[in-house]
């Protein structure tokens, strides 16, 4: 039996894409629909709301930038079904996607396209109480990749383990590489990649090692020393970049008296000269 699913959406700025993709998203059977009006400038929720008035719009208006992260959140928020599936606004979405997940997503499974490729990447179901469980997407995150990884590893380290579902149910519409960047801070996505990347490992790790999870401070500091070892490398051309992360001493009263303790994680993080 397959169990109705929430299809949840964002969009800034591709409202175009979104006229293709959600009269599809509209013909599934036993799924609601959540639109993320993220400011978009060209006026999503409004036309969403003038024709598919039996959709959920929820509209951001607080941000001039946008965070796919917090939108995809925010639209988990308003969502009421036990499934969430994230499709992004250029994502197409053949006959029976929605049976099919709603047939397959077993507890304690997510699923993501098989074969997956980069454009698909970020289209994943899972169970709400999974999400919920570990948080959610980490509204840290900014501009182009590594936040949908970030949710899979949280989600796997936690006993949920990922299925996938046919390629051949999704698709994705083409579009170019300013259309990725338009609302995010940094225009190249790859070096943007790469600030996110080495925030990822820094912070499973401490997670680890630290047996709990980093509050939202301790994470922004943490995203902050990635992007400056990242700019550093930037400004000098150079193809690695150097982390360092001071961990707290948390050796017991009588050792803090007869010692100190300094430690530190490091990190080095490369790409090809060729890379962008």
């Amino acid at each position: 039996m397959s169990r109705e699913l929430s299809l949840i959406t964002t969009c800034k700025g591709r409202l175009h894409y979104l006229q293709q993709t959600l009269p599809e998203m509209m013909k599934q059977k036993n799924a609601e629909c959540v639109v993320v009006d993220y400011g978009c400038p060209q006026g999503t929720g409004d036309w969403v709301a003038e024709h598919f008035p039996q959709v959920k719009v929820v509209r951001v208006n607080d941000d001039p930038g946008f965070n796919q992260c917090r939108a995809r959140n925010l639209g988990a928020v308003a969502a009421t079904s036990s499934l969430f599936c994230f499709v992004d606004a250029d994502i197409r979405l053949a006959p029976g996607f929605a049976s099919w997940i709603g047939a397959n997503c077993a507890a304690k499974t997510f699923l993501r396209a098989q074969p997956v490729t980069m454009d698909t990447w970020g289209t994943f179901a899972c169970n709400r109480e999974d999400f919920w469980r570990v948080g959610g997407y980490d509204e840290v995150y900014e501009g182009y990749g590594a936040s949908p990884e970030d949710l899979y590893l949280r989600l796997s380290s936690t006993g949920i383990s990922e299925h996938g579902f046919p390629a051949t149910l999704i698709s994705s519409i083409p579009n170019s590489e300013a259309e990725r960047t338009t609302f995010y801070a940094t225009n190249n996505r790859w070096w943007q990649h790469r600030i996110n990347s080495l925030y990822l490992i820094a912070k499973l790790d401490l997670m680890k090692l630290l047996e709990e999870d980093l509050s939202i401070e301790k994470r922004k500091v943490l995203y902050v020393q990635s992007r400056q070892a990242i700019a550093h490398a930037m400004s000098s051309s150079a193809n690695v970049a150097t982390l360092e992360v001071s961990l707290e001493d948390k050796t017991t009263r009588t050792m803090n008296i007869l010692i100190r303790l300094d430690r530190k994680l490091t990190y080095s993080i490369r790409w090809k000269d060729s890379s962008p």
